[in-house]
C-alpha cells in the first residue's frame, strides 16, 4: 500500500486487545508498513460472551485495564515503537439483564441472561452512550442531593 499511495495518505491498522487474537499478528513486520496501530481498548466483553466456553454468561466490563495491559505488553515485547500506538476508546457502556439482580459485580460469579432493555437512558439494548450516562447520572445525583 505504501508503494501505491506513497506518503499522501496515512496507513493504520486496528488491532484487537485480546492476547488470544493479537498473538497471531506479525507486529514487527506490520510496524514497517503502517503509520500507527490503533488498539481496540473497548468491546472486550458483552452479551456475545454468553456462548464462549472460556468466558461464559458472566458480567464483565466492556473495557478492562488488565487485558489492555497484557496486549500492550505483547506489543512492547515484539518491539513495537510506543509512539506508533493509539489507544482506541469506547465512550459508552454496556449493560446486562442479570439472572440475580442482587448479584451485580463483574466478579466472574454474577450471570446475565442478555442485554439490558432499552429505557430512559438508552435507545438500544445493552448500549449506553457517555452523553446519556452523564445525563442520567446528573438526574439521579440531583434527585438524591435535592439540588437542581
Amino acid at each position: 500500500m505504501r508503494a501505491a499511495f506513497g506518503t499522501k495518505y496515512g496507513i493504520t491498522i486496528t488491532l484487537p486487545t485480546s492476547y488470544w487474537y493479537l498473538q497471531h499478528f506479525d507486529l514487527p513486520e506490520l510496524q514497517s508498513s503502517v503509520d500507527w496501530f490503533n488498539i481496540m481498548a473497548y468491546d472486550l466483553h458483552g452479551v456475545w460472551d454468553a456462548d464462549s466456553q472460556y468466558v461464559g454468561p458472566y458480567i464483565a466490563p466492556h473495557t478492562n485495564i488488565t487485558e489492555i495491559d497484557a496486549a500492550l505488553d505483547l506489543m512492547w515485547r515484539a518491539g513495537v515503537d510506543s509512539t506508533k500506538v493509539v489507544l482506541g476508546q469506547g465512550w459508552y457502556g454496556r449493560s446486562f439483564t442479570l439472572v440475580d439482580p442482587s448479584c451485580n459485580l463483574p466478579n466472574g460469579i454474577c450471570q446475565f441472561s442478555g442485554g439490558a432493555d432499552a429505557g430512559l437512558a438508552r435507545r438500544h439494548l445493552e448500549f449506553l452512550t457517555i452523553r446519556r450516562f452523564l445525563i442520567l447520572f446528573w438526574r439521579i445525583h440531583s434527585n438524591l442531593s435535592g439540588t437542581r
